[in-house]
């Protein structure tokens, strides 16, 4: 399959301005109605991204290229909606994984390759990961606003309380 090589999941990438965006949507929800078919598959969307219908995962393309890390250190990065949210997955995993290994709660796993310890979390304990990230996604989020991510609000926040 084509999009295996390019790396990416959907079957069909439309951009469209504030202006034209509900007509996009109308659109493509007109067409699955009557065409089915053509959305086999589809549902495999970006599990980070809002969603309409399971089918059309929605971004707003951010307005700057300046990404603010956990450090609040300003960052130059591609002005695209996919180049920050893979910042914030990239930075949100090392400092969980960091965080991890200092609680010493396997054997070895500080000194585990980043591929192995992620293996080990999803086998033995994968809400301790995923708490962790979502905990550093929603600081993140905070601190970049461009970031609308999937099923995360400041309430998701697990092990850091933050004032707003």
């Amino acid at each position: 399959m084509a999009s295996e090589k390019r790396g990416r999941n959907e079957k069909i990438v439309i951009y469209t301005d504030n202006t034209h965006i509900n007509h996009s949507i109308n659109m493509i929800q007109s067409i699955k109605k009557e065409k089915p078919f053509l959305f086999q598959d589809c549902e495999v969307v970006n599990p980070f991204m809002k969603t309409i219908d399971n089918v059309i995962a929605i971004a707003k393309e951010p307005d700057t290229d300046t990404y603010i890390n956990l450090n609040k250190q300003k960052e130059s990065i591609s002005q695209s909606y996919n180049a920050f949210l893979a910042r914030a997955l990239d930075e949100s995993m090392a400092r969980s994984l960091s965080d991890i290994s200092k609680l010493n709660a396997f054997e070895n796993f500080s000194s585990l390759p980043v591929q192995r310890k992620i293996m080990t979390l999803l086998e033995k304990n994968p809400d301790l990961i995923i708490a962790k990230m979502k905990d550093y996604l929603s600081q993140i989020q905070e601190l970049n606003p461009t970031l609308d991510i999937r099923d995360l609000t400041p309430s998701t926040r697990e092990t850091t309380p933050r004032s707003h």
